[in-house]
């Protein structure tokens, strides 16, 4: 009888460890960035917004939302939230380089970073 006990509570021990492995994998992290475009004007914004919902997915993140800000004479910046798996430590490098790499951007910034 206490081999048994013994065989369950090993069971249970492994279990829950199953079980937080499980969730900590499913844990998003939600990135927040300033980008500033080159050229002034909404058509610039609003390709920069297709563009980076285009990289957000190919690298295995998800774009959730931004938001457009006037800065000065028609010049806008947005801020964007994507959300990416927490266990992928190269995503934000790789994001920022990318988008970087957009003839239409001036400037990106990671401005905040929290645990969705």
């Amino acid at each position: 009888m206490k081999n048994v006990v013994d065989l369950l509570e090993n069971i249970n021990v492994h279990l829950v460890v199953l079980w937080v492995h499980k969730v900590l994998d499913m844990a998003k992290m939600g990135l927040i960035y300033k980008i500033n475009p080159r050229e002034p004007g909404k058509e610039t914004i609003d390709s920069i917004i297709y563009k980076i919902k285009e990289i957000a997915e190919e690298l295995g993140g998800e774009f959730l939302d931004y938001k457009i800000e006037p800065i000065a004479f028609g010049l806008y910046s947005v801020t964007i939230l994507v959300s990416v798996d927490e266990s992928d430590e190269v995503f934000p490098s790789k994001f920022e380089s990318n988008i970087s790499n957009l003839g239409e951007v001036s400037s990106i910034e990671n401005v905040g970073m929290t645990r969705l």
